[in-house]
């Protein structure tokens, strides 16, 4: 669609992402205590939303600049609506796109320690902070250690097998197919 200065709405939603997280750490604790969140994992959604949001929005907007003007005129002269070509025609062809950044997105969420550290706390801290604990000072409880990497390192890879076909259609699209 055509949308009045829509290159620089563009470069907004990407400058959003070139503040370092911890850059908004501490105004973001003191917005969470004001508003009454504190520290828990409604913040820490809140957080990685903030951050991975216009991340995600650049990728898919990517391939969506890819297609066509075509296909979605002809689904409209077809008697499709707008919102009906955009999940017709359009979304089913950025379907790897859109899982490609959803996996990347999960990544940057899931791997995040600093600010899992310091936005939750107790019974609401994430997997890479309970990895974290079981290293002590003076030692170290292997068996936990173990489990714990176990069960952080699994659902990165049990999902990149499951979207995997998406995830190659993904970082081909474009690409020149001989």
């Amino acid at each position: 669609m055509d949308v009045p200065r829509k290159t620089d709405v563009g470069f907004w939603i990407l400058s959003t992402r070139m503040a370092p997280p911890l850059a908004i750490l501490i105004p973001l604790v003191g917005f969470y205590f004001t508003v009454g969140i504190g520290q828990g994992l409604v913040g820490l959604t809140v957080t990685h939303l903030l951050i991975t949001l216009p991340l995600i929005i650049w990728i898919v907007k990517g391939f969506i600049d890819e297609l066509p003007d075509s296909l979605e005129e002809s689904a409209m002269v077809d008697g499709c609506n707008r919102i009906q070509a955009l999940r017709t025609v359009v979304f089913p062809l950025v379907a790897p796109g859109v899982a490609a950044a959803a996996f990347i997105a999960f990544i940057f969420s899931w791997n995040n320690y600093v600010l899992a550290l310091y936005l939750t706390t107790g019974a609401s801290s994430t997997l890479p902070i309970a990895v974290s604990n079981s290293v002590g000072t003076y030692s170290i409880q292997w068996g936990q250690l173990g489990a714990a990497v176990i069960v952080t390192i699994l659902p990165p890879i049990v999902l990149s097998l499951l979207i995997r076909n998406y995830l190659v259609a993904g970082m081909t699209m474009g690409a020149v197919k001989g």
